[in-house]
C-alpha cells in the first residue's frame, strides 16, 4: 500500500505520515516538525521552565547553605546543636520545589502533545490553548500517574518481598547447619550461597522487565489522553490496545530516548563538576553553582522536551494508521486545507 507524501508545513494542511515508521524515521520525523515549529514549541516549554529555574536555584540554594551552615557550626562546636527550624526549612523547601517541578512538567507534557497534535492535523494552536488544554486534562494524568505507578511498583514490590523471604529462609537453614558440614558439603553450601544470589539477579531482572513492558504499553497512554480527551483509565486501555504486537518497538523507543536525554543533559553535569573544581569551597560558591547547574540544565532541557513529546505523539499517530488507516483521515484533512470551498458546480450540471 502507497501512503500519500507528507506535507512539510503547518500552513499546508497535516503533516501526514507517509509510510509506517521505523524508530529513526519518528526520530527524523520529530525533528522535522521541530523546525517547523521550534519557536512555538520551545518557547511554550520556555514559558514555563525558565522562571522556575530561576526561582528554585535561588531557593535551594539559600536553604542548603544555611542547612550546611548549621551543620557545619555543630561539627566544630560539639555544644552547639542543629536548628530545627533549619533542617525544616531544608526539607520543606526542597520537597516543594520537587512538587512544583513534577506538576510543571506534567503542564508542559500535556501542552506540547496537543501543540503537536495541532500540528501534525494542519492547525496552529496558540500557547493560550495549549496551556488551557493541559490544565484541562492535568487532574486526569496524575491520576493515570498513580495508577501507572500502582500497577508497575506493586509488582516488584511484591516479588522482591518474596525472594527476601525466600533467599532469607534458605540462608538461615543452611548456617543453622553450617557446624555440621565438613569437606564436599562445605562446597555445597558456597553453590547454595551462588544460587541464592542467581536468583536474587533473577528476580531483579524480571522485577525490570516486567516495568519496561508495562511502561512499553502505555507509551501512547498521554497523547490518548489529550487528543482524545479519554479518562486516566481509558487512555491506559486504548494504549495498551494500540501498541499490541509493537511492545518492542516501544520498548526500543524508550531506551532510545533515554539515551539521547542523558547525553543532552551531560553539559549541565560536566559544567557543575568545573565550577566545584575552580570555585574555592564557601556557601557563595555553593549558591553560585547550584544556580547555575540549575538555569544551563534548564536551557539544555527547554531544547530537548519538546523531541521526546512530538516522538511519542507521532508514534500514536504511527499506531493508529497501522491499526485504523488513520492516515486516510490526515489526507481528508489536507485536501480540505488545501481546497476549502470547492466553489460553484459547473453549468452542465447544474442545468443537464
Amino acid at each position: 500500500m502507497s501512503y500519500p507524501p507528507a506535507s512539510p508545513s503547518a500552513e499546508r494542511g497535516p503533516v501526514l505520515l507517509d509510510r509506517p515508521l521505523g524508530i529513526g524515521d519518528l526520530l527524523d520525523r520529530a525533528f522535522r516538525v521541530y523546525r517547523m515549529r521550534f519557536l512555538a514549541l520551545a518557547g511554550l516549554v520556555a514559558l514555563l521552565l525558565l522562571p522556575y529555574a530561576l526561582i528554585s536555584g535561588l531557593l535551594t540554594g539559600r536553604a542548603t547553605v544555611a542547612y550546611l551552615n548549621t551543620l557545619t557550626q555543630a561539627m566544630e562546636d560539639r555544644e552547639a546543636s542543629i536548628s530545627l527550624w533549619v533542617m525544616g526549612d531544608f526539607l520543606v523547601t526542597v520537597l516543594l520545589v520537587a512538587l512544583v517541578g513534577l506538576l510543571l512538567d506534567a503542564m508542559v507534557t500535556l501542552s506540547l502533545t496537543h501543540q503537536v497534535g495541532e500540528t501534525i492535523h494542519g492547525r496552529l494552536a496558540s500557547w493560550k490553548e495549549s496551556l488551557r488544554r493541559g490544565l484541562s486534562r492535568l487532574g486526569a494524568f496524575l491520576l493515570m500517574v498513580v495508577l501507572q505507578t500502582v500497577a508497575v511498583v506493586l509488582p516488584a514490590v511484591i516479588a522482591m518481598v518474596f525472594l527476601l523471604a525466600l533467599v532469607g529462609a534458605m540462608g538461615a537453614g543452611a548456617f543453622a547447619s553450617l557446624s555440621a558440614l565438613e569437606g564436599d558439603s562445605l562446597w555445597g553450601l558456597v553453590g547454595m550461597g551462588f544460587m541464592l544470589v542467581g536468583l536474587g539477579l533473577l528476580s531483579m531482572a524480571l522485577a525490570l522487565f516486567l516495568m519496561a513492558f508495562l511502561l512499553a504499553r502505555w507509551t501512547v497512554a498521554i497523547p490518548a489522553l489529550v487528543l482524545e480527551h479519554r479518562g486516566p483509565l481509558e487512555a491506559l486501555r486504548r494504549s495498551w490496545r494500540l501498541t499490541r504486537g509493537h511492545t518492542w518497538r516501544a520498548i526500543g523507543l524508550v531506551v532510545v530516548l533515554m539515551v539521547l536525554g542523558i547525553i543532552v543533559n551531560l553539559p549541565a553535569a560536566i559544567a557543575q563538576g568545573i565550577l566545584r573544581t575552580l570555585l574555592p569551597p564557601s556557601p557563595t560558591s555553593l549558591t553560585v553553582t547550584t544556580v547555575a547547574h540549575t538555569v544551563l540544565s534548564t536551557l539544555l532541557q527547554i531544547l530537548w522536551y519538546p523531541v521526546p513529546v512530538m516522538a511519542y505523539t507521532l508514534f500514536y499517530f504511527d499506531l493508529r494508521m497501522r491499526a485504523e488507516s488513520y492516515h486516510l483521515d490526515l489526507e481528508v484533512e489536507r485536501l480540505a486545507a488545501e481546497d476549502p470551498s470547492p466553489g460553484p458546480f459547473p453549468d452542465e450540471v447544474l442545468n443537464p
